[in-house]
């Protein structure tokens, strides 16, 4: 994955979410990625916007989200990135609100998901972990305080495409 395929998702991510919320758009969700094996970047947990991927916390945490994460016959061995969508907690407080974060960002993560499929990679939505350990790893504590994850997107690279070829 490169950073500019980094930067392209934030952008393809920010641009779908106000398009499909148009005037009734609740806080706009913070995109964090947890980023392991990068071409570019150092191993770390980014946060990405308008400003391009900002290191927040650099190392290793690939093996500690895979402990968080709640399905144990996933291996995150060949996952180079998860992206992390973070919301404001009122936005989800009440069933309107979740439902309506739930259907904006399951939009634009197929969006996102069919831009990385372009690009040889798997991606796959994700929202079954630790909500504490999660948002300990991805936010600092101020963020906690008025944020917390509410979504994910796997990426990796696409290992049956290399070695199967494309099935189609």
């Amino acid at each position: 994955m490169q950073l500019d395929a980094l930067s392209q998702c934030a952008e393809t991510f920010y641009r779908e979410f106000s398009a499909i919320c148009g005037q009734h758009t609740p806080p706009k969700p913070r995109l964090r990625a947890l980023i392991q094996g990068h071409q570019t970047l150092s191993d770390g947990i980014y946060q990405l916007g308008d400003d391009g991927a900002i290191c927040r916390r650099q190392g290793q945490f690939m093996a500690t989200f895979e402990d968080a994460y709640n399905y144990n016959n996933f291996s995150f061995l060949h996952t180079s990135c998860v992206l992390f969508f973070a919301v404001d907690k009122q936005a989800v407080k009440d069933d309107d609100g979740a439902a309506m974060c739930n259907l904006m960002l399951g939009s634009v993560c197929q969006r996102l998901i069919e831009h990385f499929t372009q690009q040889g990679l798997f991606a796959r939505p994700f929202r079954s972990y630790d909500q504490f350990e999660v948002d300990s790893l991805t936010l600092d504590e101020e963020q906690r305080a008025e944020e917390m994850t509410y979504f994910g997107l796997l990426i990796g690279k696409n290992r049956a495409m290399q070695s199967l070829g494309a099935i189609k």
